[in-house]
């Protein structure tokens, strides 16, 4: 058992109640009792268990609407029923309902501490998932990056560099590199971290409707333009602003985005007069930007203003020391959204990953990794 779990035993019989306790508190467990279902409810309410051991056969509230309410409030919590011989099922009946487990009366120890040794597993791998989710979603994104190799180390002494400058900043890399994740990392960690942050997809936004999409307009601007609407630098006022892809910005677009850099001011279309804004802009790209610039298919005045500070991200195949480590994150994320006890890769497996080219990077790994926890079945690697 894992450190400090705490473990509500809800059962009308004392005695039972008894011998489960100083079963579990032998594990290291801290315990919590309630002889009936609205003891049981507050408890649930006022202690935060970790796993549930829940009778079946209660007065009042019977185990399974007891365990009918526990999933409605708290759904991820593992609930373990209590039962016996006779009411097996009644057992099956709640774990369609989403009970963890089941155990009959009369039971051995093991029969007892297996069960609530597994579902505390469950729940600190849920923990540590959801953990690595906040970090990218609305947490420290650099945790994201943490702990690999020496190339994405130097990645996030450059991050650590420029977060707190005025700087207009450049990211480059392959699809699927990370760039949002750096861009995220960036704003978290600068003085605007408690401002939007607006990740837009350039090649994503129709021609017709890129200018007003970044610059807002008025209503009556156009036909169909019934209302006013603000614009990416708007909307990310005090924040930071993606633009993700930018070398799919048409040229006049392009000439555009330089004049509002330039003046730090915005006109939306149909609007009477440039509207100041304050926004830190991140571009990001999947080619060179240089290339394009040189190539006259992007325009290099605008280039070098997008260019105050340049961060490129070497691609997956650049840096196989990362494949595994990401590999095995990707596997416990999946493991739990997916509902299986996949918790590692054969020899086999690994050898085929660290062979494997990745042109579509860290986005195709993840995917790939995805598909073989739909396909595997529940185990653990040796």
């Amino acid at each position: 058992m894992r450190a400090a779990p705490t473990i509500l035993i809800v059962d009308d019989d004392p005695e039972a109640r008894t011998l489960l306790a100083e079963l579990l508190e032998a594990e290291g467990a801290t315990v919590v009792q309630a002889e009936d279902g609205e003891v049981a409810l507050k408890g649930l309410a006022r202690t935060a268990p970790t796993v549930v051991l829940l009778d079946i056969g209660l007065p009042g509230l019977n185990g399974i609407e007891i365990l009918r309410r526990i999933k409605a409030s708290r759904p991820e919590l593992p609930v373990i029923m209590v039962t016996g011989t006779d009411d097996v099922r009644t057992a099956v009946e709640a774990m369609r309902l989403g009970a963890y487990d089941y155990v009959a009366k009369p039971f051995s120890n093991d029969q007892v501490v297996l069960p609530v040794r597994r579902a505390l597993e469950r729940q600190a791998l849920v923990s540590e998932v959801e953990r690595l989710r906040q970090e990218v979603s609305s947490g420290d994104a650099l945790g994201k990056l943490a702990g690999l190799g020496a190339e994405m180390q130097e990645v996030l002494g450059r991050i650590e560099q420029v977060a707190a400058s005025p700087l207009t900043i450049l990211i480059q890399g392959e699809t699927g590199t990370g760039k949002e994740i750096v861009a995220r990392a960036i704003h978290q960690h600068s003085p605007r971290r408690t401002r939007p942050f607006l990740a837009v997809d350039c090649g994503a936004l129709p021609e017709n409707l890129i200018e007003s999409e970044l610059f807002g307009f008025e209503r009556g601007a156009f036909t169909g333009a019934d209302r006013r609407k603000e614009g990416f630098f708007q909307l990310a006022e005090g924040g930071t602003l993606l633009l993700d892809e930018v070398a799919n910005l048409p040229l006049a677009t392009q000439g555009k985005l330089l004049r509002v850099l330039q003046e730090r001011q915005v006109t939306p279309l149909g609007g009477r007069g440039p509207v100041a804004f304050d926004v830190r802009l991140i571009a990001a790209c999947n080619v060179p930007l240089e290339d394009e610039a040189q190539g006259g298919r992007f325009r290099q005045d605008l280039f070098y203003r997008l260019d105050e500070f340049r961060i490129t991200l070497p691609p997956l195949r650049a840096r196989r020391a990362d494949i595994l480590i990401l590999a095995r994150r990707f596997l416990d994320e999946a493991s739990v959204e997916m509902k299986r006890q996949v918790h590692g890769f054969t020899v086999e497996a690994e050898a085929w990953l660290l062979q494997h080219g990745w042109p579509g990077n860290v986005r195709e790994l993840r995917n790939v990794v995805r598909r073989a926890v739909v396909f595997s079945r529940d185990l653990v690697a040796p």
